[in-house]
């Protein structure tokens, strides 16, 4: 697994307006089920785990040499079609999503950018890494305040973009 390259002043401060103007920094809540997949194609009837939360970035836009510049600077991520019924129904050109979901590297890139509008963002991202590498660490189950605090990190992560949509949605309504 490769990391994110070592970036230029430069091209941090491009990252960092990229990020903060065409990206977003997202939780992505992931429910596993305990249990081994039976012949039938079945899981045995165990418990399922907490969902959970893991921090991704994407940058979305219908550019393609714009994304593929983006993968180029962070040296990680990856670039796919944005599918969505409303896109492929309508007039609109199609949209094209960078994502970097690795943990590990979205650490890399986030320790890398300074934000000005998603700086919070930024640092509840970091702050929920460093949870889930604490977590990791001490073995599933052994410590439920550090999950219960990750979970608490990514509800205030998801409602800080809630209320950014809403804003975003608040603006447009008035012009």
């Amino acid at each position: 697994m490769a990391g994110v390259k070592t970036l230029s002043e430069y091209e941090k401060g491009w990252l960092s307006g990229v990020i903060d103007g065409e990206g977003s920094i997202s939780v992505v809540w992931h429910n596993r089920k305990l249990g081994r997949l039976r012949k039938n194609g079945r899981r045995s009837p165990l418990p399922t785990v907490p969902p959970c939360p893991t921090v991704r970035i994407t940058v979305t836009n219908t550019y393609i040499p714009f994304l593929e510049k983006v993968k180029e600077v962070t040296g990680v991520g990856t670039i796919h079609p944005k599918l969505s019924k409303r896109h492929s129904e309508s007039r609109r050109k199609p949209g094209w999503t960078y994502q970097c979901s690795n943990q590990s590297q979205v650490r890399q890139v986030l320790d890398h950018v300074e934000l000005i509008i998603k700086e919070e963002l930024r640092i509840l991202a970091l702050e929920l890494l460093d949870l889930k590498t604490q977590y990791k660490r001490n073995g599933q189950g052994t410590n439920p305040e550090i999950r219960l605090r990750a979970i608490e990190v990514a509800q205030k992560m998801c409602s800080l973009n809630d209320g950014r949509k809403e804003e975003h949605n608040a603006r447009s309504s008035c012009l």
